[in-house]
């Protein structure tokens, strides 16, 4: 078994948004990064290659297509085509909000496959735990 794709993910993260439940997208989120970390090479590819639905909120939908393609780019995998037209990226640089407790990033900790879709994610934030 594969783990969850990039389309699940987008499904639940979006199932998640549209309960409020912001914990929940976070969950999902991380859960995503936890399968592409644990999928060998032809793994990360199958779990990437079909394009996401939109979710609905365009920061979501960066954070996803930006950990698609940070997972991609640490394997030296392929891109697929939906993350290579670079359309899911946000007007200005914005921190993912992971709660009241954490604020914005030091940019030099953001991994470049989230800086060139704006969003501001610590690359400590996508370790296990």
């Amino acid at each position: 078994m594969l783990g969850l794709s990039g389309v699940e993910a987008a499904a639940e993260i979006a199932s998640s948004i549209e309960g409020a439940d912001g914990e929940r997208a976070f969950r999902v989120f991380l859960s995503y990064s936890d399968a592409l970390k644990a999928a060998d090479a032809t793994g990360r590819v199958v779990l990437t290659a079909a394009e996401p639905a939109a979710i609905g909120d365009p920061k979501w939908d960066a954070a996803v297509a930006g950990l698609s393609a940070y997972w991609l780019e640490r394997g030296r995998l392929p891109i697929p085509g939906w993350l290579a037209r670079g359309d899911r990226r946000l007007p200005e640089a914005t921190p993912l909000d992971l709660g009241p407790y954490v604020g914005a990033p030091d940019p030099d900790r953001v991994p470049t496959a989230f800086l060139e879709r704006n969003v501001l994610l610590d690359e400590s934030t996508l370790a296990s735990v």
